[in-house]
């Protein structure tokens, strides 16, 4: 979950995000994490971005209980792995869940990067941001 306003005006936050978003961005693209443990990952993730004050997301929201942006949530096997609003231990904690022999798995996410948005899903796996 983000806050378009919030990336835009607190650098720190935008790096944050832009950080976390290049963990899930295509293989290709140049604003992909080049950290070895994210070229390692055995494949693509899927990223989706929720804008916490566009109402039309509203509902996610409240079921997430998203009082603060960014906010980040991990979902593998349809489990929530990692729930925390993101500061700076996110990276660590998204590299020891997704680098462990169990990341090899199908992996879903909720993440709240940076203003770009994007939705994919695929049968095992979902990202939000």
């Amino acid at each position: 979950f983000y806050d378009e306003v919030q990336e835009v005006t607190n650098k720190d936050v935008a790096k944050r995000t832009d950080d976390i978003q290049g963990v899930f961005l295509p293989k290709d693209d140049p604003a992909r994490s080049t950290e070895a443990w994210v070229a390692a990952l055995p494949k693509e993730l899927n990223l989706l971005r929720v804008d916490k004050n566009n109402l039309d997301n509203a509902r996610a929201v409240a079921q997430f209980n998203v009082k603060t942006t960014p906010y980040l949530i991990l979902y593998e096997n349809q489990k929530t792995q990692i729930e925390m609003v993101v500061d700076d231990t996110t990276m660590n904690k998204l590299k020891e869940k997704l680098s462990a022999p169990s990341a090899s798995t199908s992996t879903s996410s909720t993440t709240t990067p940076s203003s770009k948005s994007s939705t994919s899903t695929t049968p095992s796996s979902t990202s939000t941001a």
